[in-house]
């Protein structure tokens, strides 16, 4: 991953050269970089770019055109670079050309437009002489970051908010907003743009940023495509397409790499991942990386993923996950996160694969994460009953009213009040289950001033699907930002989501309910578009284990650190959440029982979190009246 910025003065005056190095200099990544920057007038671009091996073209400098025109800076990768070189052939595109070269040619031939015909995880920043214009884009889905703030006729933007904040002489105040947002979702919201710092925001996803004529404007350029699912197709074309489709997702994440590490944990995510790569041309370069454990067995799947490995030849390299537990380091693990993160508490297994990864020159680690939302995770929501009420299609509820009330083993009248009747009765809730209950250790006072409840219980997304179904599945893809590897990791290797291909998603949303869920079976779509791929007996399997047991380890192991967080805790400071409450739940986690282990994760890193921006000089702006 390159660290890319900018500023841009919209009153025409000359840009602060001191101000875009400092911005540069602030970008933290964890392997050797080249860094350079570029100024002309009121305009000044910047990038640290990594040394990745055989990670494929990356701008050591921000790019120009062969006019001279237009320069880019640019994080990411083109998926479709085919079908772009087909298509810009008139502006100087041919096989060769490179990803910044292709999104210059995509300028040249759609103007603001361009953003849309790109596919793949991207970034970037392009400024346009002959108009005076900056444009910023970020992906549809949000793989990449994008941070800005606009302040006296300056904007500043970058991927990582350390290099916005190097741009001004005071750090700005805190945001509660942002407190608020977090513990009421525990993760990143897609449509969110306030960061811990008010005043510097996230550019959304398929969002642009334009500054022209003295003004700033911000557009969504990507819609979720509204059009219903192809109910009519042959079952099998659509698994069949599925299964394509995903082949191509793998094989160009692999694109001009070197050495290709997979997560693989032995679960149907990593393992279909694996199973595709390991049998492309290039699977010879292929290896895969497992965490075991020791002491938490509960969490280990060693045996799974040992007999994916065996049975596909590829060779498979462990981490223990037991040597620095969940909490391990904590207050030093905040510091390599832009924001609040509960993977910071896992950082002992982020630095394990960092190192191993570095000690082996492997530039690219692909993984599972997104597949829960794409392909429907085992918490499954049979929401799309609510549709078929809707439409008056009774017959067809009756018998899948009674088919879930088998699978899910409660009474028809709660299947059908909870997947049923309340989603139609209310915008879309993310949840579609149960009203969320607030943690035990969330201030009372805090959670009405900010509508916790409310936050936590509706949608997020801007509605974009007709159906109630549709429109639960796009919020949990919106979701997915929140979940992606951000931290020590992203900033020591290029990762990589095939799940979070845009066609892959595009193709999973129109795909018929009767395909996506089905009672009894945990990601039917998927299962079914790898058999005959995944090892017969991974395919078969219907329990995962998961980190939890891990966590509760960590809790008891690192008992101390947590204690040490409770006792200082910002959060509290701040009204957000009651101190002995927060204790007390802690407590009852460390003896195994947790009402909400995913909030506890969240409060805590978030509290480490606050407190490292107090320690670093910080804290003054903890005052979020300030």
């Amino acid at each position: 991953m390159q660290a890319i910025g900018g500023i841009c003065r919209l009153d025409g005056g000359p840009v602060d050269r001191g101000m875009v190095g400092r911005m540069n200099d602030a970008a933290q990544l964890l392997l050797p970089c080249r860094r350079a920057s570029w100024t002309s007038g009121s305009i000044g671009l910047f990038c640290a770019s990594p040394h990745l091996g055989g990670a494929g073209p990356a701008a050591a400098e921000p790019a120009g055109d062969a006019s001279g025109r237009r320069t880019l800076v640019f994080d990411g990768r083109l998926d479709n670079r085919e079908e772009l070189v087909a298509r810009l052939h008139r502006h100087g595109a041919w096989p060769g050309t490179s990803d910044i070269e292709l999104t210059l040619a995509a300028y040249a031939a759609w103007g603001d437009g361009c953003a849309s015909k790109l596919i793949g995880d991207f970034a970037f920043a392009l400024w346009d002489a002959a108009r005076g214009r900056l444009l910023c884009v970020r992906d549809p889905l949000g793989i990449r970051p994008l941070y800005m703030a606009v302040r006296d006729d300056v904007v500043c933007f970058a991927t990582q908010i350390r290099q916005v904040l190097a741009a001004r002489t005071q750090t700005p105040p805190f945001d509660l907003e942002f407190v608020a947002d977090r513990l009421a979702h525990g993760v990143d919201r897609a449509d969110a743009a306030c960061t811990p710092y008010r005043g510097v925001s996230r550019l959304k996803p398929g969002h642009r940023l334009i500054a022209e004529d003295g003004r700033v404007r911000i557009e969504r350029y990507w819609e979720w495509r509204t059009g219903e699912a192809a109910a009519n197709r042959d079952p099998r074309e659509h698994v069949d397409r599925f299964r394509e489709t995903f082949s191509s997702a793998v094989a160009s994440r692999m694109r001009g790499a070197g050495r290709v590490w997979s997560d693989l944990s032995g679960g149907l995510d990593s393992s279909s991942i694996v199973s595709v790569a390991a049998r492309r041309p290039g699977g010879s370069r292929l290896s895969a990386i497992s965490v075991v454990f020791d002491q938490s067995t509960l969490s280990d799947e060693r045996e799974w993923a040992a007999k994916v490995a065996r049975t596909l030849g590829v060779d498979r390299h462990c981490i223990d996950g037991d040597v620095q537990p969940p909490f391990s380091r904590l207050l030093e693990a905040v510091r390599y996160w832009e924001e609040p993160h509960a993977a910071a508490a896992f950082f002992g297994v982020h630095r394990q694969y960092q190192r191993l990864l570095g000690g082996a020159g492997v530039p690219i680690l692909l993984t599972g994460i997104g597949a829960e939302a794409v392909v429907m995770s085992k918490q499954q929501s049979p929401v799309h009953l609510a549709d078929l009420a809707r439409r008056g299609r009774l017959a067809t509820l009756w018998r899948e009213l009674d088919r879930w009330q088998r699978a899910l083993g409660i009474p028809l009248g709660n299947v059908a009040s909870r997947y049923c009747l309340r989603p139609l009765g209310s915008r879309p809730l993310v949840s579609h289950g149960r009203l969320p209950e607030l943690p035990d250790w969330i201030a009372r006072p805090f959670a009405r001033r900010w509508n916790l409840k409310g936050r936590a219980r509706h949608g997020s997304m801007p509605r974009a699907r007709r159906g109630v179904a549709d429109q639960w599945h796009v919020e949990r893809v919106g979701r997915i930002t929140g979940f992606l590897l951000r931290g020590c990791l992203e900033k020591a290797c290029d990762i990589r989501y095939p799940f979070l291909h845009r066609p892959l998603v595009e193709l999973a949303l129109a795909t018929p309910w009767s395909l996506k869920a089905v009672p009894g079976e945990t990601k039917a779509l998927l299962r079914r578009a790898m058999q005959g791929v995944l090892p017969e007996e991974v395919g078969r399997r219907t329990q995962n284990a998961s980190t939890g047991h891990a966590a509760y380890t960590g809790l008891r192991r690192e008992w101390p650190i947590l204690e040490r967080i409770v006792a200082s805790s910002m959060l509290a400071d701040l009204g957000a959440v009651d101190r002995e409450r927060l204790r007390n739940a802690l407590h009852l986690a460390r003896q195994g029982h947790a009402f909400d282990l995913g909030g506890l994760l969240s409060t805590l890193t978030l509290d480490a979190w606050l407190q490292h921006a107090a320690r670093k000089g910080d804290s003054a702006w903890l005052n979020p009246e300030g």
